[in-house]
């Protein structure tokens, strides 16, 4: 499960731990109501209008993977290691990863697709583009 303080718009999502292509795109996140309005996402080659309520308990993380990071605009440097900008990821198991930029000198931990839009977001100060297939 996702907490609610690690969601915000325009994250992506899944409802079911470890289930494939059952992603959601965060539309809002209403922790007064505890639930999350979301968006059905299907592939860029489609405009979603699939749009509904899930609970707060059923929003799970999207897996970093390779194929994710490429469609991102990371570049794998070495094993395990991606480079986006002046930005470097080492990705660790279980779909854990550090998000490093030396010109702010800073590391985040990421755990899923979520924090790693999060944290590019509140480095960069832009969207993380991300194309799940």
């Amino acid at each position: 499960m996702i907490h609610p303080e690690k969601l915000r718009t325009g994250n992506y999502i899944r409802t079911e731990p470890r289930s494939e292509n059952n992603y959601y795109k965060v539309l809002k996140v209403d922790e007064t109501m505890g639930s999350v309005s979301v968006e059905h996402y299907i592939p860029i080659t489609t405009k979603s209008t699939n749009k509904e309520n899930i609970n707060l308990n059923c929003c799970f993380p999207i897996d970093i993977t390779t194929e994710i990071l490429h469609s991102s605009g990371f570049r794998e440097t070495s094993p395990y290691k991606y480079a986006k900008d002046d930005l470097y990821l080492q990705v660790k198991r279980y779909g854990e990863a550090f998000l490093h930029s030396d010109s702010k000198d800073m590391t985040i931990h990421v755990s899923g697709i979520n924090e790693l839009q999060n944290a590019y977001n509140s480095i960069t100060g832009k969207e993380l583009e991300v194309v799940l297939s």
